[in-house]
């Protein structure tokens, strides 16, 4: 018998479990072909990939550092996020703290409005009581007074002008 290139004249073997026999057994049956047809076909189908044995193909390759560069980037946001929870939080414990002090400056301003009335109405009431214990106006007092005078000494000369020829008589 001659070799005949291309021809198949050699066996080959290796060894499998028994399931998977008789898994490669029920995917023949479904090609209707032999297992050994089969098992040939699939061992030439994949042989431009025996360089990749035990190595990740070009595409997988590519794939991984793709997924690689969207970790990095993954990692770099949550880092950016975590600081921007940081940044407001810190915001928010200044805005608690500026919060806190405007209400102690605005309770002490309405504190000291009302102490500024209780203050106005205190001196109004004093006030009051400085006009009710002053003295009659001089103005009218001394128009008084003048008026009192003049008519005092119109009589007091009448009557040292009048007495006189009265008691002549």
């Amino acid at each position: 018998m001659e070799n005949i290139v291309g021809a198949r004249d050699r066996t080959l073997s290796f060894k499998t479990t028994q399931e998977d026999k008789i898994k490669l057994q029920q995917l023949a049956n479904e090609k209707n072909v032999t297992r050994s047809e089969f098992v040939a076909s699939v061992v030439h189908a994949y042989m431009p990939y025996y360089d990749f044995i035990g190595k990740a193909f070009p595409r997988e390759q590519a794939l991984q550092k793709e997924l690689e560069k969207v970790n990095r980037e993954n990692r770099k946001l949550t880092l950016e996020l975590e600081n921007a929870n940081n940044r407001i939080d810190m915001e928010q414990r200044a805005n608690r703290k500026f919060v806190e002090e405007q209400f102690k400056l605005n309770k002490t301003i309405f504190d000291l409005r009302e102490e500024l009335k209780t203050v106005n109405m205190e001196m109004h009431r004093l006030n009051e009581a400085i006009k009710s214990n002053q003295p009659i106006e001089k103005k009218n007092a001394d128009t008084n007074l003048l008026m009192g005078s003049i008519g005092s000494i119109v009589l007091s000369g009448l009557v040292l002008i009048v007495a006189p020829v009265l008691f002549k008589k």
